[in-house]
């Protein structure tokens, strides 16, 4: 039979009072945690609201250009250009500096997956770049007798973000 008196001498037996204590520091600490989750997805939510806004004033600021006649090796918006003039200059306009070819161009920036792409990120292929707009489009210089226009993403690009 167990007695109070018998158990007295063992220690890791903690009162009432003890555990009280214990079990209000642990909500305690929970709810720290959780309002330290709840902030930071807040900032994280705050820093998406950014970059969509930035890439969307990329997407209206590209689309001044449609209709632009493609031209190889050019980088005039208005004059002509071809794919990677076409990116580069547009995100110069937002002083973001961009090496001049489409093979460069996706060895540069963030890398990510089509599930995190958001408007004004960059859409890689071999030899070939362009913006994309959402809704699974991108506007881009796509060859020789075409012009800068808006088309459906297409294949198994790479994507790239710069900001």
């Amino acid at each position: 039979v167990v007695s109070p008196e018998s158990i007295a001498g063992i220690t890791g037996i903690i009162t009432d009072e003890e555990a009280i204590h214990t079990a209000k520091e642990l909500a305690r600490l929970e709810a720290e945690k959780a309002k330290r989750i709840a902030e930071e997805k807040a900032r994280i939510e705050a820093e998406k609201t950014k970059l969509r806004a930035k890439g969307q004033s990329v997407v209206s600021y590209a689309k001044r250009f449609l209709g632009n006649p493609y031209v190889y090796g050019g980088t005039s918006l208005t004059r002509g250009t071809d794919c990677s003039g076409f990116v580069m200059r547009v995100y110069q306009n937002f002083g973001i500096s961009l090496p001049r070819t489409s093979y460069s161009m996706r060895y540069v920036g963030k890398a990510f997956s089509y599930s995190q792409m958001m408007p004004g990120d960059i859409v890689c292929y071999p030899g070939h770049v362009g913006i994309y707009i959402g809704g699974g489009k991108m506007i881009h210089a796509p060859h020789t007798g075409d012009v800068v226009r808006v088309a459906s993403v297409y294949g198994h690009p790479w994507y790239r973000r710069y900001w």
